[in-house]
Formats: structure tokens, C-alpha cells, sequence
């Protein structure tokens, strides 16, 4: 019955993730700070993390566009900072860089390809042998254009977790996101589930879709459903000036995580794209172009080090 709940749960969060317009972007500090006390051994307050991915170029569907492809790469750093003010509740800090090249062919709106963000996260959290519940605000600024109310994007995270019991774990809360001319909320739902030692199930949507097997202890397997998701503004001098675009795919992938210590993890994925979106707008985020582009391979890695 449990492995029943749990199913159903993964299968709602993927059809969730496949709305339009539904992934919203990971936070650069874990929402979840998911990590034990200062009393435990394994604690370590400082992280830093970074990956790349690439996404093979995909053809478009759309007639107009037919014929022309498009190539999506994102590359990103991140600092983390944890500081427990005691046993049950303390704040987080959290810096990073993310960067995007979304090189559409013959793009008749912009010829810009290359999109980043400068990142910062403030946060707190508290919890006990059963709750927790996290608080994130954070801000993304744009690196070619430091204009924070029009090139910014700035989101806020409410992040609860109840421990039903040692291998059950419920999850909820909610993300908003206000910038570019658009105001929009994602919830947060769902479960992790541990059957048995070496599996894992997280049906947690919209941050964490997917099924862990333990092959040694070191070493895990995981299928996983990734998504993707950037938006930007244009430069002024462009022929859609100052025009918003956003590109979103949603994937599945096979990954896997080395970890031969608690303070290191490296991790390397090969995924399949089912095809997405990339919506081009103009300055004030009003009529809006589509255009559909089919799936395609990915893939890329990703390391964190703790101290």
C-alpha cells in the first residue's frame, strides 16, 4: 500500500512538472538544509559546490522556425554558509554565479546567447526531533545589466518537513518568484520514502523527482527526472529590445554519485530531453511567441566539497 501512495505521488509530480511554466529555479542555498547538528561529528558548516550540463542541439517543431535548432548549456558555482545560533534553529548564508548560452539558429528576436546571473541567499531555519521548516529569500542579478528592478529576479522559499518516522518523511511549502514583469508561485509537495537500506524514493516536486539504489557504500544509482529552466532579459540594443525569454525542458536521466566521504560527493548524469519550450516576449512580458523545440540527449556533472 505504502510503495502504492508513493507511486501515485511520483507520478503526480512529474505531471506537475510538465505545466507549462511549472519548474521554478533551485535556490543556490539548500531550502531544505537537510544536515545534522554542530553536537555530530559529520557537521560541516561551509560548502561549495559547482556543474555543468549540456544539452545537445534540438530541432524545432514550430513551422515558422522549422528547420533551425537550438543548443542550451548551463553553468553555475555555489557558496554555502550554515551557522547555527543553537541546537534547534540558525541561519543560513548562500553566494553564486550561474550561466546560460541559449544559442537559438537565426534567431529573428535577439542575438545575445550568453545570460547570467550573479546570486545571494539569506535564510533561517529551526526544527526538533520531528519538524523542520526553512525560510529563503533570495536575489539574482543580472550580470551584463546591474539593474535591480528590471533585470532582476528575486524568489522566496518556505520549506516544512515532517519525520513521520526513520524511513518516511513528508515535505511541503511553497516558492515565489517576482521579477521581469511577472509574479508567480510553485508549491512544494510530497514525500521520501526508504523501503529497505540500499532504495530511496523522493517524490518531492518540484525540487527532487526520482528513485536512489545503493550499489556499494559509496557509490549510489539514481533515476531521476531533471528540469530546466532559465529566464532573461535582452539587452536594450536588441530588435526585441529589453524583451523577456524564457527556455524550459523538463528530462529524465540516469545518474551517478561517488561518495567516498562525508565532506565530498562527484556525480555524473546522461539524460533524455522530451522536448520544451522557448518563449520569447516583449519588454513588458506581453505577447508572447512560442516556439516548440523536440527532445534531444544531455548531459554533464556536478561535485560539492564540505569543510
Amino acid at each position: 500500500m505504502k510503495c502504492f501512495f508513493v507511486s501515485i505521488l511520483l507520478l503526480i509530480s512529474v505531471f506537475l512538472a510538465a505545466e507549462e511554466e511549472s519548474s521554478p529555479p533551485p535556490p543556490i542555498a539548500s531550502a531544505d538544509a537537510n544536515f545534522v547538528l554542530p553536537e555530530d561529528f559529520s557537521f560541516f558548516p561551509i560548502s561549495i559546490e559547482g556543474g555543468y550540463l549540456a544539452m545537445h542541439r534540438a530541432g524545432f517543431r514550430t513551422n515558422d522556425v522549422k528547420g533551425e535548432h537550438i543548443r542550451f548549456t548551463q553553468a553555475e558555482a555555489s557558496f554555502g554558509f550554515i551557522l547555527p545560533l543553537d541546537l534547534t534553529w540558525g541561519l543560513i548564508f548562500g553566494a553564486g554565479w550561474v550561466n546560460n548560452e541559449v544559442n537559438m539558429s537565426n534567431n529573428p528576436q535577439f542575438t545575445e546567447t550568453n545570460f547570467g546571473y550573479a546570486t545571494g541567499s539569506l535564510g533561517v531555519f529551526t526544527r526538533n526531533d520531528d519538524w523542520m521548516w526553512t525560510v529563503m529569500f533570495n536575489i539574482n542579478i543580472d550580470t551584463d545589466e546591474l539593474d535591480l528592478g528590471n533585470y532582476a529576479l528575486y524568489d522566496g522559499i518556505l520549506w516544512g518537513k515532517y519525520t513521520l518516522c526513520p524511513y518516511l518523511d513528508f515535505t511541503f511549502g511553497f516558492i515565489v518568484e517576482v521579477g521581469l514583469n511577472k509574479d508567480k508561485a510553485w508549491p512544494i509537495i510530497g514525500l521520501s520514502y526508504e523501503p529497505c537500506d540500499k532504495w530511496k524514493i523522493n517524490s518531492i516536486y518540484p525540487t527532487d523527482i526520482g528513485v536512489e539504489y545503493e550499489l556499494f557504500p559509496c557509490l549510489t544509482t539514481t533515476g531521476a527526472v531533471r528540469f530546466l529552466r532559465s529566464r532573461h532579459r535582452v539587452g536594450p540594443n536588441e530588435v526585441n529590445s529589453r524583451g523577456i525569454f524564457q527556455y524550459q525542458a523538463v528530462g529524465t536521466e540516469f545518474d551517478l554519485t561517488y561518495k567516498p566521504f562525508e565532506w565530498f560527493w562527484i556525480q555524473g548524469y546522461l539524460g533524455h530531453c522530451f522536448g520544451g519550450d522557448f518563449k520569447v516576449t516583449n519588454s513588458a512580458d506581453k505577447h508572447g511567441i512560442h516556439y516548440k523545440f523536440s527532445g534531444s540527449l544531455y548531459g554533464g556533472g556536478a561535485a560539492e566539497l564540505k569543510f
